[in-house]
């Protein structure tokens, strides 16, 4: 059975509340066994090797803007939809200048996703060199374990001793930033959304929407699963944890905007991300997102079954898992690839281990790595890896990992462009079903 476009379409029309589309990893340059090769632009559109071919440089938003095929409505480089944002609530032009008064700016608005961030300053409350402990003593998010009230690490700007998450998301509502009194901590996924992995170094963020930005660790609103003493950050440096205990102060980047409706809890006090209905279940081993609008295939190479039986191919190579995807053909569709960073991150149940993604709609998966097309462009030819062992944290590969594969496809406008296939540079399908 084969979903068309126009099917795919109407789904998402009538997806549940709380949809949103993903941002690019923001990635346009492409390598190879020795590094980077090159980057694409309109005289090169696919500088990828053949031996690395399919990999993220070519692949979605970031490459059509590359190629100047991209609409925005606001502005952004690789992909991203910026619009600067002032303290009473109006939108500004990108030349905008950050500041305290009512037509300054003060926050940035992503127009991909929806969301609306805090951005930080160099001076006054929202300082991004101060830090927080994280604080939360809502059960459902806290796992059992509240953290901490914190210390003096935020400049006299809370009251002493209140240098915590809650405390400084009440503060921020308090005084009603660009207009709005619904600030929350990010979700991880939603602090990896505005990363872009172009960047070589830290801070990933475009510095023309986030002036000032931290190096490398903000934390997250969800609590790890696999310790109730532990919280998950963000950092998008390789070879580094991605959880932190709650006692450890790190900087925070408020977030307003829907969430996604949770499903059922994976862990005691934990509610799930995704619920089941997030899912559209083809019945042919294929199951559409229909948050993101992203199709998967149920099972990871080299497990079949409704259940996802038997044993899941491991890759020692970054190259190896790029080839698994070229040429396969599946339930109709030719255009399977390697899912991106971000794509594969989308999937991971912060409130889940062992495995971190929902089982009844991904049976059988392996708790452990799975490589993505997205290049360590810091290291060279290094690949990120997701783990579904402890909540899909993000991590590159080192000489003895062996990673998974799960593949993905997009056939919805420039989330499926591909800059190296003229059949789907315009992001659809042809009749012959590429």
């Amino acid at each position: 059975m084969r979903i068309s476009i126009r099917f795919l379409a109407f789904a998402l029309a009538n997806a549940p509340a709380g949809a949103a589309p993903l941002n690019d990893s923001g990635q346009i340059t492409c390598y190879g066994a020795a590094g980077a090769v090159g980057t694409v632009s309109p005289v090169m559109p696919n500088p990828s090797p053949a031996s690395h071919a399919g990999q993220d440089c070519t692949h979605g938003r970031a490459a059509a803007d590359a190629l100047g095929a991209l609409a925005r409505i606001g502005a952004g480089v690789h992909g991203f939809d910026y619009t600067k944002i002032a303290n009473d609530g109006r939108e500004l032009p990108v030349d905008a200048p950050l500041g305290s008064g009512p037509a300054d700016w003060a926050c940035t608005r992503d127009n991909r996703t929806g969301l609306l961030w805090e951005v930080k300053t160099s001076s006054g409350a929202r300082r991004v060199d101060f830090s927080y402990t994280w604080f939360d003593t809502d059960p459902e998010r806290n796992g059992g374990v509240a953290g901490s009230t914190g210390s003096e690490t935020c400049g006299g700007s809370l009251p002493f001793g209140a240098c915590n998450t809650s405390a400084f998301v009440q503060a921020v509502n308090q005084s009603a930033l660009c207009g709005q009194v619904d600030w929350r901590m990010p979700r991880l996924a939603e602090l990896q959304s505005i990363a872009d992995y172009e960047r070589g170094s830290p801070p990933y963020e475009d510095p023309q929407f986030f002036a000032e930005s931290a190096p490398t660790t903000y934390w997250s609103g969800q609590n790890y699963a696999g310790n109730p003493q532990v919280a998950h950050v963000f950092r998008a440096d390789p070879n580094v944890d991605r959880a932190e205990t709650k006692t450890s102060p790190h900087p925070v980047r408020l977030v307003r905007g829907t969430l996604p409706p949770a499903g059922g809890a994976c862990v005691p006090g934990n509610s799930r991300i995704a619920p089941d209905a997030r899912y559209l279940d083809h019945a042919d081993g294929t199951v559409s997102d229909l948050q993101t609008g992203l199709m998967w295939k149920r099972c990871a190479e080299g497990q079949s079954g409704t259940q996802c039986s038997g044993i899941a191919n491991q890759y020692t190579e970054w190259h190896q898992a790029l080839a698994a995807a070229r040429g396969q053909s599946f339930a109709g569709h030719q255009d399977w690839r390697l899912p991106n960073v971000k794509e594969l991150q989308s999937l991971a149940e912060t409130a889940c281990t062992d495995p971190s993604i929902n089982s009844n709609r991904f049976p059988g998966t392996p708790a452990s790595h799975f490589w993505t097309s997205t290049a360590v462009s810091a290291t060279g030819a290094q690949a990120w890896l997701v783990r579904f062992d402890d909540a899909g944290i993000v991590g590159d590969d080192e000489s003895n990992d062996h990673g998974h594969v799960r593949l993905v496809r997009a056939g919805t406008g420039q989330d499926g462009f591909d800059s190296a296939d003229p059949v789907l540079a315009d992001g659809f399908e042809d009749s012959a079903g590429r």
